[in-house]
């Protein structure tokens, strides 16, 4: 074999894997995950009011689901409504793929979480800011007693004060006509 042509061998050869770098929208997802299946029967499907499949259905456990923010579940499922443009970007086959892999129901139990995720969150925002409320009105209640607290001081102290300068003018005044009494006197 000369040394310009490549060999057999070469052209077999595996590229060396590279790190695959996830969107910034599948950051807090878990790479690999496989999530506990609940079978949902035919007569199962048909008490929730689904069409009656052919074949048992598989439904993620949703206490086994990997919890994430409800933005992420939010994008995912706005790409999983929407169409791509391009059938040729990665991305949107990646989409595609597993927008396809999900029955209705499966969607439709999907997007019931995130709305419950986004209930939970917007809950929480509520108690949190009311319990910051709370905490404002019991701050501004506590500034208004010390300023209170302080206002009355100052006026307790002006009150000392002039009570003390009339006791030092009326001393005063009583060492004066003492002192003009006993002038008058020699």
């Amino acid at each position: 074999m000369e040394q310009g042509q490549p060999s057999a061998d070469s052209a077999v050869r595996s590229r060396p894997q590279r790190e695959i770098q996830l969107p910034a929208s599948l950051a807090n997802f878990e790479v690999g995950y496989t999530p506990r299946v609940t079978v949902l029967t035919s007569t199962e499907a048909g008490e929730l009011g689904a069409a009656a499949p052919a074949h048992d259905i598989p439904i993620p456990d949703p206490l086994s689901l990997p919890s994430v923010r409800a933005e992420s579940c939010r994008s995912w499922v706005s790409s999983h409504h929407s169409r791509p443009r391009s059938r040729s970007s990665a991305a949107s086959s990646t989409k595609r793929s597993i927008a396809d892999g999900l029955s209705e129901l499966q969607s439709a139990i999907l997007e019931e979480q995130v709305k419950r995720m986004e209930l939970a969150e917007v809950q929480r925002q509520i108690m949190e800011q009311t319990l910051v409320d709370e905490q404002c009105n019991l701050l501004d209640k506590e500034a208004k007693d010390a300023l209170y607290e302080k206002e009355e001081l100052l006026r307790e102290q002006e009150r000392e004060r002039r009570r003390l300068e009339e006791k030092a003018e009326m001393a005063y005044k009583s060492k004066e006509a003492i002192t003009r009494h006993q002038m008058l006197r020699r």
